[in-house]
């Protein structure tokens, strides 16, 4: 029969599939004249890489094949812009009248593209704060207009303070303008000798004051042209003092009988005028005598009063009776210690000057030998521990019961060496100072107490069953009775708090430290603005009742105190590392101190005062040795 052929055409072979020509096959049977081809495989060509940028793709290495779509390509996405730190370009500086201006830009960090660019200004210059003209002194009539003026740059703020005891205390005035460049006000004959002085400020806290500035009231003052001599009388007779001033309109006699230390408005014939009177005692000699003038417009001078030296002589008559087997003497005067020169007035001056002028007693010895008396040191030494013994350790004793039954007690100490006590020279002691609370009314109470260490129980020890607020710096001593004893609270002084702050903020504005700006920026810039606020708002109420004070506190400190230290504590890392105590910053000073110091809760009077700068001067003015 033959085969019936079925004709197939001809497929060319691919890269990845046979093929083959053109061939007949039976439809009957399986005859074929099928040849295959085989698969051509790939004809690759080679690709090289390309980085990816910012804003382009990239790829690996790859393939592809000349015959067909066949690829290995792999794309590598754009990486995008990576933003650099904003750069200033363009700047105009900033003057004391004039806002500055920049150009705030941003380039990226890999391909440095400008991503950014804002025109921004910067704030004025701040003027420097000084003070260009201080206020002067001026003479007012009684009921004219009194002006005191002060002229400052870079002020913002200002505010009149007066003092009517020679500079020694200040308070803010009242006065028309106290908040202004110019304070006036209508002058009194009391005002005589008053002084005025302005604090100003800048809008960054910063703060000058100015030099102070005194009134006097009426024409030119009253002038002692003759002064009170001496005078020798016998008891008796009549004692006369004169004292002859011009411009004088009014006097009073005053008189001291213990040496000049203390004096007291004489009652004497004659007491309000310029010639005092009187019928002489034996009990008046050593009496000293001045005269307070005053003029019509209470301008006052004190009339001289020399010191005087004396030798007092007792002579005591001794009687032998002819008839009887026995001596009769005369009693003698009573004697400061017995068998001893030593006289009331003359161990007050000596006491005095060691304790009150910090005179040590070889300088004493040396001023008393320039008026030929001799008193070797020893005695003196002696003198003084007998006399202190004897009649002030009573007087002493009742301050310190006194003190341990108040409701505040102010603490501190100071260094103290000595030179002979067993240990070498100059060892390290301790004066312990303590005094009535700052607001406590009547007398204050200021005891020292020394110590040859700063252990903690010495201060226990001193305190005795005392119950109430201890105010002092930080020291552990101090703390250590808050826990110890239920009875006690320590309450912080933020006068020690700022310390650490104010001597960073002094290291920075050395010459060659950071510009004004940034030290104004710093965490101890800052930390002294927050503090220097609290002591404005004390400031502002020293002059206030308790209770009012209280109130005062709740409302303005209160929120100030919680501010700072929300403020501080996230800094505490910070603050570490620059070596700022853990006391100023620590939530344990929150908790037991500092918060308790501005009555923040009802627990605590605001008898407390907010610093013990003003009492640790009464521990730096410990006596001198001998």
């Amino acid at each position: 029969m033959g085969h019936d052929l079925v004709h197939h055409d001809a497929q060319a072979a691919t890269c990845t599939e046979v093929g083959w020509n053109e061939y007949d096959t039976c439809s009957r049977c399986d005859y074929s004249t099928y040849a295959e081809i085989p698969a051509l495989g790939h004809d690759l060509v080679h690709h090289e890489a390309k980085a990816a940028t910012c804003v382009e793709i990239g790829w690996g290495e790859y393939d592809t094949c000349s015959r067909c779509d066949y690829s290995t390509y792999a794309e590598i996405p754009a990486l995008g812009h990576t933003p650099g730190e904003a750069v200033h370009e363009n700047e105009v500086a900033a003057t004391y009248e004039a806002e500055g201006s920049y150009d705030e830009v941003i380039y990226c960090t890999v391909c440095g593209e400008e991503l950014s660019r804002t025109r921004k200004t910067s704030d004025k210059l701040e003027a420097p704060l000084a003070i260009t003209a201080q206020p002067a002194n001026m003479t007012a009539a009684a009921g004219t207009t009194a002006t005191f003026k002060v002229t400052a740059t870079g002020a913002t703020s200002y505010q009149w303070q007066a003092s009517t005891d020679g500079g020694a205390t200040w308070v803010n005035s009242g006065a028309n303008g106290n908040k202004t460049a110019t304070l006036s006000f209508t002058a009194a004959a009391a005002h005589t000798g008053y002084q005025f002085r302005c604090v100003v400020k800048s809008s960054s806290g910063q703060s000058v004051t100015s030099t102070p500035a005194t009134l006097t009231i009426g024409s030119v003052g009253v002038t002692i042209t003759a002064q009170p001599a001496n005078v020798t009388v016998t008891a008796g007779s009549t004692a006369t003092f004169k004292v002859t001033a011009s411009g004088a309109t009014s006097y009073q006699w005053q008189v001291s009988t213990d040496g000049g230390a203390t004096w007291v408005n004489s009652g004497a014939n004659g007491n309000k005028t310029a010639t005092l009177s009187f019928t002489a005692a034996a009990a008046h000699k050593g009496y000293m005598f001045r005269c307070v003038v005053k003029s019509g417009s209470g301008q006052s001078v004190t009339s001289n009063h020399p010191a005087t030296k004396e030798v007092v002589e007792h002579h005591v008559a001794v009687y032998a009776a002819r008839k009887e087997d026995r001596i009769i003497r005369a009693p003698h005067p009573a004697e400061l210690l017995a068998h001893s020169v030593a006289t009331p007035s003359l161990v007050v001056a000596i006491m005095n000057a060691k304790y009150t002028n910090a005179l040590p007693l070889y300088r004493i010895a040396q001023e008393m030998e320039r008026y030929d008396v001799r008193i070797p040191v020893p005695t003196m030494a002696n003198w003084v521990i007998r006399c202190a013994e004897r009649y002030l350790y009573p007087v002493t004793d009742r301050m310190y019961e006194a003190l341990r039954l108040l409701p505040v007690v102010q603490a501190d100490e100071t260094v103290c060496k000595v030179s002979k006590d067993g240990r070498p020279a100059n060892a390290e002691s301790r004066m312990f100072v303590y005094r009535s609370g700052e607001f406590e009314t009547g007398k204050t109470i200021v005891l020292y107490d020394y110590q040859k260490t700063r252990k903690a129980e010495h201060i226990a020890d001193f305190l005795g069953e005392f119950s109430g607020i201890l105010v002092s710096d930080a020291y552990g001593g101090y703390h250590s009775l808050d826990q110890q004893r239920e009875s006690i609270h320590v309450a912080n002084c933020w006068a020690h708090a700022r310390r650490p702050f104010a001597d960073a903020v002094k290291l920075l504005q050395k010459k060659g430290g950071p510009s004004k700006q940034a030290v104004k920026k710093s965490i101890a810039y800052q930390a002294l603005d927050r503090i220097a606020s609290l002591f404005a708002l004390e400031s502002d109420w020293k002059d206030l009742t308790p209770e009012e004070r209280h109130c005062r506190r709740q409302e303005h400190s209160k929120p100030l105190v919680e501010a700072y230290f929300a403020w501080v504590n996230p800094l505490t890392r910070i603050l570490w590392s620059l070596r700022i105590p853990k006391r100023v910053y620590s939530t344990a000073s929150i908790r037991k101190s500092n918060l308790r110091s501005f009555s923040v809760t009802v627990l605590f009077p605001s008898t407390i005062p907010p610093a013990s700068e003003r009492f640790a001067r009464s521990a730096s003015g410990a006596p001198t040795g001998i």
